[in-house]
């Protein structure tokens, strides 16, 4: 994000420079000549500079565990009467639940690892739900680096609040009545959302749900006060405005439990932006998310280079106090470990399962509620929904843009897109490319052509969603493949599909790396590599 602070004018005839005033500058004259200085938005740096001056011994004991700490032994102080009845079905969801109400870690954060489809974001908020239930005095921040990522949690925990008998009585009781015996307005839980978020996206995109419990009513935007946050049981909010609502405060926000969701996907400095805002000793931290999937976003090679790519659940993962054993097995006091996979179908979880999880994983989707393909006419195993679509086009480039485009791919993907709208749906296709110039140029031709509802987009955009029907155009074509061959980018790609994926590349180019062959050798197996 940047800003024009200032712009200077220079008059052409003397080149003499005229300074303006720092207010918003007139539409500019291409046929003349100006300076223009940008100034970045720093201030989620500062933020993070802030928690690292907060980061004391106690807590850098916390975020550096080492194995001599004292193994947490399980308890059952709370009798849990489970809201989500699937949950009972899932022992690793079941054990996580257990061990995160009956007080969790307290001498490192405790760690949920959750890969694609495994029900973490279920898992999470049946425990945000039972410490809701069993501790009244409980107070709980959800919280994560994106915005999406947190209406998420907060959307769901709404719907439960909302639809939920039990929980609409614990409610009435904790909130109380007014004086015509009316239900008092719940505080139970907030949504914060920042001013700048709404200034860029407005109120128009907000779920009408998390707008009734959000920080604002209508158009009027409200800033919180400490002491309005204070009176909610649950807050849910980002990363940034974690620290922004925290500046000028001395002390330590009262949080009894702190929820980083997508913790894979987040800095460590980021993640420490609410840890150094609680005391370690009083609160217990949650991380959640997957390591093997894309990381934190890091443009600078040097601070990669440093390890801020690295985010701190990776790197709490590599520590001895986590290791995971040859057998598969590990000390479920400080992590627990989701396998069943309720998303995809089986023999596509076969695929990221065996590049990424070890096989780790189980397939538990219930056929039933995918889409059968069994009429669509390329599809030549209709027991293997995964087609390798072969493409030897031509790497190209706009001189506007530094990304790339492959014109062939895209009209193989606006052709089996053609080929598919009357078997399913057009919003249930997604089409994944690593470059925005594909991802641009497909919307483009989707629009032209009036296939509406289809959503294309890069990884990064789809990473924690799904569609029924996935379409991944690689690009690249004769050259080098470079970050194409991210395994945690092929692993977002991969694992976004429920009943059919369908991969278009040029499979020469894409062999020369091995997860790319791996796939290419199957689908030939199989007798779903089209030659084209």
């Amino acid at each position: 994000t940047a800003y024009v602070n200032k712009y200077e004018k220079i008059k052409e005839k003397n080149n003499e420079k005229k300074k303006q005033s720092p207010k918003p500058p007139p539409p500019f004259d291409l046929k003349k000549k100006y300076n223009v200085i940008i100034r970045p938005n720093r201030y989620n740096f500062r933020v993070q500079y802030r928690a690292l001056e907060l980061l004391d011994k106690v807590g850098t004991k916390y975020i550096f565990p080492t194995k001599s700490l004292p193994k947490v032994e399980a308890v059952n102080n709370f009798n849990l009467e489970i809201i989500n009845e699937h949950i009972c079905e899932n022992p690793e969801q079941l054990q996580a639940v257990r061990r995160i109400v009956n007080g969790a870690n307290p001498y490192a954060p405790y760690i949920i690892v959750g890969p694609p489809g495994t029900g973490k974001t279920t898992t999470i908020v049946e425990a945000i739900l039972q410490i809701y239930i069993h501790e009244p005095n409980s107070r709980i921040l959800i919280t994560t680096s994106s915005n999406s990522a947190c209406d998420t949690v907060a959307l769901k925990l709404c719907e439960y609040f909302e639809n939920n008998q039990k929980l609409i009585e614990i409610s009435e009781k904790r909130n109380g009545y007014d004086l015509n015996s009316k239900p008092q307005i719940p505080q139970n839980i907030l949504r914060v959302y920042s001013i700048s978020w709404i200034k860029r996206f407005g109120f128009k995109n907000i779920n009408p749900l998390l707008k009734r419990n959000a920080n604002f009513c209508d158009a009027d935007f409200e800033s919180p006060s400490v002491e309005v946050l204070k009176k909610y049981s649950i807050i849910a909010v980002t990363l940034c405005t974690v620290g922004r609502l925290r500046t000028g405060i001395n002390g330590n926000w009262p949080f009894t439990h702190i929820f980083i969701d997508e913790a894979g996907a987040t800095t460590e400095v980021e993640s420490l932006v609410a840890i150094t805002s609680v005391n370690t000793n009083k609160c217990r931290v949650i991380l959640s998310g997957d390591t093997k999937q894309l990381g934190p976003v890091v443009m600078s090679k040097v601070a990669s280079k440093c390890g801020l790519k690295h985010s701190l659940m990776e790197r709490l993962q590599a520590c001895d106090y986590y290791k995971v054993e040859k057998d598969g097995t590990y000390d479920d006091g400080a992590q627990t470990r989701l396998r069943r996979n309720y998303r995809s179908h089986p023999n596509i979880l076969q695929l990221f399962n065996h590049l990424y999880y070890n096989d780790e994983l189980i397939a538990e989707v219930e056929m039933g509620s995918l889409i059968n393909f069994n009429n669509l006419a390329f599809l030549k195993n209709k027991k293997f929904p995964i087609i390798f679509e072969s493409v030897y086009g031509t790497l190209s480039q706009d001189i506007t843009s530094c990304s790339s485009y492959n014109k062939q791919e895209a009209y193989k993907v606006i052709s089996i897109i053609t080929k598919l709208k009357d078997h399913v749906d057009l919003n249930k296709i997604g089409v994944i490319s690593p470059y925005r110039l594909q991802c641009a140029r497909l919307k483009d031709m989707l629009r032209r052509r009036n296939l509406q509802g289809i959503e294309v987009g890069t990884a990064e955009i789809f990473q924690g969603r799904e569609k029924h029907v996935i379409i991944a155009s690689f690009v690249k074509s004769f050259c080098h493949l470079g970050f194409v061959t991210d395994p945690q980018r092929l692993n977002v790609i991969l694992s976004r599909a429920q009943s059919l994926l369908i991969l278009v590349g040029n499979p020469i180019t894409l062999a020369e790396n091995s997860d790319f062959k791996y796939l290419i050798e199957e689908c030939k197996r199989m007798g779903t590599f089209h030659k084209n």
